[in-house]
């Protein structure tokens, strides 16, 4: 392998975050300054990668072989605009914590963690295999369980139960992807196994669920890719986290870098390797996902006090449009449930780093007990009105729109099979 390797605009995205993660480590003063020009940094070049995916299609690193596959890191249009939502939001993320940088002691551990994490993440969005996109989802597996340690209170419940979801979901998720190599060796298609994108422009072609181990597969890439994203039932790690983690961590992990990875991962199996539609029934369970999500964590949601734990299950109640759009199985679909996923990034971490100002100031998160400070705090309360508007779907805003068009994927779903006219009830919500 080339030593140039290193020094390519795809290598960067994940060597510079990782050697901020070092260099904050080892000096920890300048921590905040290296967090955010790591930040700037990998969002430069995150811009460099767009531009020349605009000119070209497509991007890609060649990795060795691995037991007959081939690996490689790879972009096309999908990933390079995940690419950037990541840059911009952990960005956004350092500044605010540079601006209220006067944290609770042994808080290098956020910066640091959050470094590993955002390197492992940019990883998962340029893997252009299976196996290179289980290893940076088992890093993250390990780094967001060392950054939900920085906080208050029971940190270790919040990070053992995290742990213990997410591992799951990552055991059948890898159990799911080799499978999913066994089933692209046997397929009789000439086709290179264990890749995660075959035919994302010709329908007819991509893989069909009509095989047991092409359902097996299917079924457990979608459960790690969901409970990534914080889809019910293995979500419940989340409103835990929102006891204990500050709002950096909140805004940071399952507000906008776990929905962007899981609706991600999910929206590339629905669309560049299988066809969903191919199999009603399976469709059926997972638009019954998305709808529970949707109906459950939004009552959950209106029972809380704790404007954090408020808002972490509306976070998840939000997975369930982007679940149902995507599920849909529809152009309309996709474009509705990946326009929310960035809507609920943009909003719902507007929402908890609004919150956690309010916190800094008066100390109290308690709905009951806080009231009276547009005056006092007029630009928090002007951004929190407008993501609140926002995520109440409220036109014209984004929300309005992203979920008008999950709404109206259902419905064109609906003409053809009446059974689908059922999920329209959590497209209500």
């Amino acid at each position: 392998m080339k030593l140039d390797i290193f020094l390519d605009p795809l290598s960067l995205l994940i060597l510079i975050p990782l050697f901020a993660a070092i260099l904050a480590f080892l000096i920890r003063p300048i921590r905040r300054y290296v967090a955010l020009l790591s930040a700037a940094g990998v969002g430069f070049f995150a811009v460099l990668i767009f531009i020349d995916i605009i000119k070209s299609g497509s991007k890609a690193i060649l990795l060795p072989r691995v037991f007959g596959i081939a690996n490689s890191l790879s972009v096309d249009y999908l990933s390079a605009i995940m690419l950037l939502l990541v840059s911009f939001f952990a960005f956004m993320i350092f500044i605010y914590s540079f601006k209220f940088g006067s944290g609770p002691k042994g808080d290098w551990r956020f910066f640091v963690f959050s470094l590993l994490t955002y390197s492992a993440a940019n990883g998962a969005l340029i893997s252009g295999s299976v196996l290179v996109l289980y290893l940076f989802w088992g890093i993250l597996l390990f780094t967001v369980y060392g950054l939900l340690f920085f906080g208050k209170g029971d940190v270790e419940s919040t990070a053992s139960k995290m742990f213990i979801l997410n591992g799951t979901a990552d055991f059948l998720l890898l159990f799911g992807l080799l499978v999913f190599i066994f089933y692209t060796k046997q397929s009789g298609m000439s086709v290179e196994p264990g890749q995660l994108s075959y035919f994302p422009k010709t329908i007819l072609q991509r893989f069909t669920l009509n095989n047991p181990l092409a359902i097996i597969s299917f079924v457990c890439i979608a459960v790690g890719a969901l409970t990534k994203a914080g889809s019910f039932p293995l979500h419940t790690w989340i409103p835990k986290a929102a006891e204990t983690a500050p709002a950096e961590t909140m805004a940071f992990i399952p507000a906008s870098l776990d929905k962007i990875l899981g609706i991600y991962l999910f929206l590339r199996l629905c669309y560049s390797v299988f066809e969903i539609r191919s199999n009603t029934t399976i469709q059926i369970v997972f638009l019954s996902i998305g709808a529970v999500t949707v109906l459950a964590a939004v009552f959950m949601a209106l029972v809380q006090k704790d404007a954090f734990k408020l808002l972490s299950y509306h976070a998840v109640s939000q997975v369930g449009y982007m679940v149902l759009g995507i599920a849909s199985g529809t152009i309309l679909g996709l474009v509705g449930g990946l326009f929310h996923m960035m809507n609920h990034a943009l909003y719902k971490s507007s929402l908890f780093l609004t919150a956690g100002s309010v916190q800094r100031n008066t100390g109290e998160t308690n709905l009951d007990k806080l009231g009276g400070l547009a005056s006092a705090m007029p630009l928090t309360f002007f951004s929190f009105t407008i993501s609140a508007l926002a995520i109440s779907g409220v036109p014209p805003l984004n929300g309005f729109i992203s979920k008008w068009l999950v709404y109206q994927a259902l419905v064109d779903i609906g003409s053809r099979n009446p059974v689908f006219y059922i999920f329209l009830v959590a497209g209500m919500f």
